[in-house]
C-alpha cells in the first residue's frame, strides 16, 4: 500500500476533504460508469471452473491493469463464487473494488477476507485504507492499530496509522511513526515524502522544504514531492516558487485553483 502524498485537487468543499485529497491512495479514475452493470454479468465471461482459478485470476489482473474494469470485476466475482475459500480471489476482488473507488464494496470484500484470515493483518490493513479514503480517520486508526497488533513490524500499517494521525491533526504522533519506518528503511521515499509534508502542515516549513527539494530532484525523483514542495512554498508565502513548480503540469485554470487551495492551508488550519 502506497500512502504517499500527491497533487492537490481544486475546489474541495471542506478542510478534511482537502486533506484527504492530499493523500494518494493508489486510486484509479472514478469508476462510477463502470460499476453499474456488474450484477450477474460474470456469467458472460469464462468462469474459473471452466478455465481454472489461476488462469482466471491472471486474466482478471491483466484486465484491471489494462483498464478493463468491468471484465476484471466480473472475473474476480466469478472466482469468488466458484471458489469461496480461495483467499487470492477474495483479495483480488477487494483490491480491485478499492482501486476503482468502490469503497462500500471494497469494505465488504475486505471483511469477508478477514473472516477467512482472522489472524492476518492484510485484510484489516485494507479496511484501514478504505476508511482513509472515506475520510474517517478514527476508523482508520482503529483498523491500522488492529493490523499492528497482528503484525507489529508491518511498515504499511505503521505508515497508514501515521497518515491517520495526520488526518486527525496529530502531526507529532505521525512524524514519530514515519521516523521509525525510515530508521529501518532509509530509502523509503514515499514515507520520507509523507514525513516532509507532515512537517509542513505542523509549521516546520524550512525543514519540509529542504526534504521535499531533495525528494523532488535527482535520479529517484518523486513527482508527488514536487507538488508538496509547491504547497510548502505557498504556505511560506512564496507563491512564485509554488507556481513555477506546478505550471508545467496544469492548465491555467487548474493552476489558479490549486494555488487558491494552497492558500487555505496554513499550519494552523491544517492542525485543526
Amino acid at each position: 500500500m502506497r500512502l504517499s502524498f500527491a497533487p492537490l485537487l481544486p475546489r474541495a468543499s471542506a478542510l478534511w476533504r482537502r486533506w484527504l485529497l492530499v493523500v494518494a491512495l493508489g486510486l484509479l479514475a472514478s469508476a462510477c460508469n463502470t460499476l453499474g452493470n456488474l450484477g450477474d454479468n460474470a456469467s458472460s465471461l469464462n468462469r474459473p471452473s471452466e478455465i481454472g482459478l489461476d488462469s482466471s485470476l491472471r486474466l482478471a489482473g491483466a484486465a484491471l491493469s489494462g483498464g478493463d474494469i468491468d471484465s476484471a470485476l466480473r472475473l474476480y466475482r466469478a472466482a469468488v463464487l466458484d471458489h469461496p475459500g480461495a483467499l487470492e480471489a477474495h483479495r483480488g476482488l477487494a483490491n480491485a473494488y478499492y482501486s476503482v473507488k468502490a469503497y462500500p464494496e471494497a469494505e465488504a470484500a475486505y471483511r469477508r477476507l478477514a473472516t477467512l484470515q482472522p489472524t492476518a493483518a492484510k485484510p484489516v490493513l485494507g479496511l484501514g485504507r478504505v476508511a482513509l479514503a472515506a475520510g474517517d480517520h478514527a476508523a482508520a486508526t482503529q483498523h491500522f492499530q488492529a493490523a499492528l497488533t497482528l503484525a507489529p513490524d508491518d511498515a504499511q500499517a505503521q505508515n497508514g496509522l501515521a497518515v491517520a494521525h495526520d488526518f486527525a491533526g496529530d502531526h507529532k504522533a505521525a512524524q514519530t511513526l514515519y521516523a521509525a519506518i525510515l530508521t529501518r528503511n532509509p530509502t523509503n521515499r514515499a514515507v520520507a515524502n509523507n514525513l516532509a509534508l507532515s512537517k509542513a502542515l505542523s509549521g516546520a516549513l524550512p525543514q519540509a522544504i529542504e526534504a521535499l527539494t531533495d525528494l523532488s530532484d535527482g535520479p529517484t525523483i518523486m513527482p508527488e514531492a514536487r507538488y508538496n514542495l509547491a504547497l510548502a512554498y505557498a504556505m511560506q508565502g512564496d507563491e512564485v516558487a509554488a507556481r513555477r513548480l506546478i505550471q508545467r503540469d496544469l492548465s491555467q485554470e487548474a493552476m489558479q485553483d490549486t494555488l487558491a487551495f494552497y492558500r487555505t492551508l496554513s499550519p494552523q488550519t491544517a492542525s485543526r
